[in-house]
């Protein structure tokens, strides 16, 4: 899986210029909202899985969906939070959602944080775009502190359908938030595909795959 912040600056260069090449999109895809689904080898249990559905801010905050067979018959998932670097994530009611000026809180299931590579240390070579030239990058591996929170299904759907969603993480004696909801403005035909990477359109996306548990 490629480094973000490498994708990023492809992805910003191709909107600058106008031109996201077909490369582009396809490595921004196999980053954000990444569709999994499986049959445990166990015990026969099927799940679907929503990876890095991103919420941008000072710092992107990743937001994992997981369901599988057993939580479905309860119209329940697990939202597992990703922030970047070592933190102390809160304890309690710690991540927060602002759903069209709704205000929700999560309590986490967790009661320590834990640690987890988000992306593989990625080099990548420079090239020449619709005349703007991006120069070589190597990015190290990305490490983000974790925890998990249980929520409904019923949740998961309303954010989706959502026009504004804000998501808080509370930390040790700080938090991170981030804007989940593509911008009002900005969007032009060139780069209206990276709508389909927006965290909401990732709940969105979650919401439509554990239909197919029932």
């Amino acid at each position: 899986m490629k480094n973000s912040s490498i994708v990023l600056a492809l992805v910003a260069a191709a909107i600058i210029s106008g031109c996201a090449t077909v490369d582009t999109q396809q490595i921004a895809r196999s980053m954000y909202n990444v569709r999994e689904t499986g049959v445990s080898e166990f015990d026969g249990t099927k799940y679907v899985r929503m990876k890095n559905i991103a919420c941008s801010g000072d710092q992107v905050i990743r937001l994992d969906l997981y369901q599988d067979s057993r939580l479905a018959r309860a119209n329940q998932a697990i939202l597992k939070v990703k922030v970047t670097g070592v933190h102390s994530i809160g304890s309690g009611k710690s991540l927060h959602f602002n759903i069209d000026g709704e205000f929700m809180d999560f309590e986490t299931a967790d009661q320590t944080t834990d640690m987890e590579e988000v992306f593989a240390a990625q080099y990548a070579p420079g090239y020449v775009g619709g005349g703007t030239y991006v120069a070589p990058a190597y990015s190290p591996a990305m490490r983000a502190s974790t925890k998990r929170y249980p929520i409904s299904e019923k949740i998961i759907e309303k954010i989706g359908k959502a026009k504004r969603v804000v998501v808080r993480v509370d930390l040790s004696g700080s938090y991170v938030e981030g804007l989940c909801s593509p911008r009002e403005s900005g969007w032009t035909k060139e780069n209206e595909w990276v709508r389909e990477l927006t965290g909401t359109e990732g709940f969105r996306g979650f919401s439509e795959m554990t239909r197919t548990l029932d």
